[in-house]
């Protein structure tokens, strides 16, 4: 298992989706390693989302008492759950 915090085979993924507790920060997507599931992390203030949606970032827990691991995701797995709308860069709302 990698429990490192580098992305298995591609830089980092950041999202243009706005933190919704600093509005502020870069915003990277995460994934779980016990779960394989997606969320997003904000640098800044350390918050995590779980829902990412064309409204914005939602489900926010604090990623500094989180009990499990993540990684960053990498592009591959971004696009593979239909987010490539919110990845920078990509799909931002101009």
């Amino acid at each position: 298992m990698n429990l490192s915090r580098e992305p298995l085979n591609d830089t980092p993924v950041e999202s243009w989706l706005t933190c919704a507790v600093c509005n502020n920060g870069i915003r990277t997507f995460m994934v779980r390693t016990g779960t394989g599931r997606l969320h997003v992390e904000c640098d800044e203030c350390l918050s995590g989302f779980t829902g990412i949606a064309g409204a914005g970032l939602d489900g926010h827990f604090w990623t500094d008492q989180t009990t499990w691991e993540a990684r960053p995701a990498c592009r591959s797995e971004v696009l593979a759950a239909g987010l490539a709308w919110s990845i920078k860069g990509e799909g931002e709302a101009w």
